[in-house]
């Protein structure tokens, strides 16, 4: 696979521009991908991550961030991770610039969005998120999502998850709303509408989340739903559709910093 600067930094910019990409023609395709809302800030947490280990200042790489321009976004970070291996005092810090070739960088929120989004793919997002937050991805991404909600998952100090809050969604226009607190069948009364509305096989769903916890209600009230956490799976579903993302839970973004760009 061809993973030159100039094809990420065209891909990212506007990923039509994969289309019609052998690669990309031969992706795995799904009728309808959900997101975990949560998974979108976890993407965020790469900062973090990379400020952890190799003790710098990357400010420079979180306002590029939050300028939200794609090219600008790869092209400033190529730049500072160039920049980093002066400030590094390792000497295999070439394998971060290396690194940073194979995987341009690690996608925020509107970028992923962006992303699956070229794919043709119904598009939903779930969990813990204010409408507001919906709203703006879709405004500024040009397209509707299909449905969400509004549902908070807190876990109390015993280690049980409880749902809590309105869980809204949208299926052909039509709004549906479960007020108050529930259990984990109303999630599964969700997810079965979606399946009869569309008309689709569950194993053309995907569900991209940052832990278990669709996958534990799913399985214990019968639906089979293709669930691809992120990791593995996702990973490579993203490869497929031409390129690479680091994203997921910190064990996960962790490994990845250890034994990749930390030799």
């Amino acid at each position: 696979m061809d993973l030159s600067h100039q094809r990420i930094v065209n891909m990212y910019h506007d990923p039509k521009n994969i289309q019609g990409d052998p690669v990309w023609e031969h992706r795995k395709e799904y009728k309808i991908i959900i997101v975990d809302i949560a998974a979108f800030f976890t993407l965020e947490n790469p900062w973090y991550w990379l400020k952890k280990y190799f003790d710098v200042d990357l400010i420079s790489l979180e306002r590029v961030y939050r300028r939200k321009t794609f090219r600008n976004e790869y092209e400033a970070i190529y730049r500072d991770i160039i920049s980093l291996k002066k400030k590094l005092k390792r000497d295999p810090v070439i394998i971060i610039e290396e690194a940073f070739k194979e995987i341009p960088f690690i996608l925020g929120a509107e970028s992923v969005v962006r992303l699956l989004n070229a794919t043709g793919s119904i598009l939903g997002v779930l969990g813990g998120a204010h409408e507001m937050i919906i709203r703006r991805l879709s405004t500024e991404l040009g397209f509707n999502m299909d449905f969400y909600d509004y549902i908070r998952i807190i876990r109390d100090e015993k280690g049980s998850y409880h749902i809590l809050g309105d869980l809204l969604y949208i299926l052909n226009n039509r709004e549906h709303k479960i007020r108050g607190l529930y259990g984990r069948t109303k999630i599964y009364e969700m997810f079965k509408n979606i399946v009869d509305v569309y008309n689709v096989d569950p194993a053309d769903i995907m569900i991209i989340a940052r832990d278990n916890f669709f996958r534990d209600i799913l399985d214990k009230v019968g639906l089979s739903v293709v669930f691809n956490p992120i990791g593995e799976e996702f990973i490579e579903y993203v490869k497929s559709i031409g390129s690479y993302i680091i994203t997921g839970h910190m064990g996960e973004l962790e490994n990845f910093l250890k034994n990749v760009l930390i030799i």
